[in-house]
């Protein structure tokens, strides 16, 4: 579906007077039990996929399940997905209702099913009076997967996804990843101490290891105090390797130094490492 620019316009100053996820309370799951819940749920999860399936057309390339639910883009979708799926349940528990929304459904959509079924039966090599209850069942859902995904992209361009993207990318903070390492991730850490270690901000040892010093890679007497604290809680072991990787050794390398068969378990000790570094982070921004 292709909208003109008076069409998007006019999209966006619609909801921007209606917000439709302002009057979400989360989580919605809450309040539902049993049947209901059932419904719910797989909804919630199809809503979601339309919208992240949406996300590369908006120009939105990084790949989302890297960001936590605190990320303004997952909290748009996750708020819109819990509205969406809070409505049809609700449609879905009255027959009355149902029954209109599915006359509404064939009244607006009738040339769509019928060329759907056209298209089938040419490829299948059936007629229309060959169909079984399988069939439709399959023509409705592609059709309708089709309507809601063009329904999820007007809705996500009249809330100007992108824009929204665009800005939480400028002024992302660590609270938008997840507590996992990730490229994004990682970029962010970068940038944020002004270092270009896969573990923040990195420490040194001085050759004699019996000292810790630190690397001109920030001025602030309270980041380097902090990293000095941090650099206190590794054993030698890992003291040993962190001096190591700061001096370019590789995995094998460090390996032969320790004594080990083979670099596995540097690898590990050093994925420990940064675990225990993003730990101390989140137990200093917590303070």
């Amino acid at each position: 579906m292709e909208l003109s620019q008076e069409q998007l316009n006019l999209l966006i100053e619609g909801f921007r007077r209606h917000d439709l996820t302002e009057t979400v309370s989360l989580p919605m799951e809450e309040f539902f039990d049993g049947q209901q819940l059932r419904i719910y749920t797989p909804l919630e999860k199809r809503v979601l996929g339309y919208m992240k399936s949406n996300l590369t057309a908006l120009g939105i390339n990084r790949y989302m399940d890297n960001f936590s639910i605190h990320h303004p883009v997952n909290m748009m979708m996750g708020a819109d997905a819990i509205y969406i799926a809070n409505e049809a349940t609700a449609l879905a528990e009255d027959e009355a209702r149902t029954a209109h929304a599915v006359r509404r459904y064939m009244d607006w959509f009738a040339p769509l099913i019928e060329t759907a079924m056209e298209s089938y039966c040419e490829t299948k090599g059936k007629i229309a009076d060959d169909l079984d209850e399988e069939d439709l069942r399959y023509i409705a859902d592609r059709v309708t997967t089709v309507i809601n995904e063009e329904l999820m992209s007007v809705v996500m361009q009249g809330q100007q996804f992108s824009a929204l993207y665009d800005t939480a990318h400028e002024l992302q903070t660590h609270d938008d990843f997840l507590n996992k390492r990730n490229f994004d991730s990682k970029n962010f850490y970068n940038q944020w101490t002004h270092c270009k270690t896969d573990v923040g901000a990195m420490l040194a040892l001085d050759d004699d290891e019996n000292r810790i010093t630190l690397p001109s890679c920030d001025d602030d007497p309270v980041f380097l105090m902090m990293c000095k604290t941090f650099c206190e809680t590794l054993d030698d072991v890992d003291m040993t390797i962190f001096h190591m990787r700061l001096q370019g050794y590789t995995h094998d390398e460090i390996a032969v130094k320790l004594g080990y068969k083979n670099h596995s378990a540097v690898t590990k000790r050093i994925q420990t490492i940064r675990n225990h570094w993003d730990e101390f982070m989140n137990a200093y921004e917590a303070k």
